[in-house]
């Protein structure tokens, strides 16, 4: 598993990342609730991709797959080490309800000396570069 840098995730890698992982938490939900004509499936659509698309493979490698394929990674602010299951799960929330409530949020990148975001400051964690992809950021 890539370890990650010293080095901040650039503000262009995260929103590239974020797309990427965004198509199917667009997509699933709009396909079952379309498929069945209920809103509450296309919930539990959202509810599963979040789970299976980025909660758990960031509690597991810190990455996402989108963050995977640009090659950035998250980490604890205090040790550098795994997020856990709790902590990717809060992300995950703040992440897509802040998120989408306040886009703000993602725009305190800019504000954080550690380049976080609201997500980032709720789950005490900070996005890096992985090691090896440096010039990726």
């Amino acid at each position: 598993m890539p370890q990650p840098s010293a080095q901040p995730a650039s503000f262009g890698a995260r929103a590239v990342a974020w797309i990427i992982d965004a198509v199917p938490h667009a997509l699933v939900p709009y396909a079952t609730a379309t498929a069945t004509g209920s809103v509450a499936v296309g919930i539990a659509g959202f509810l599963v991709t979040g789970i299976f698309w980025s909660i758990l493979p960031e509690c597991r490698t810190g990455m996402s797959v989108g963050k995977r394929l640009v090659g950035i990674r998250v980490v604890d602010t205090r040790t550098a080490g795994r997020l856990g299951l709790p902590r990717s799960a809060v992300r995950w929330v703040v992440k897509y309800v802040a998120g989408g409530v306040l886009p703000v949020s993602y725009l305190w990148y800019f504000r954080d000396p550690l380049r976080r975001t609201w997500h980032d400051h709720a789950a005490g964690t900070v996005v890096h570069v992985a090691a090896g992809r440096v010039g990726s950021a």
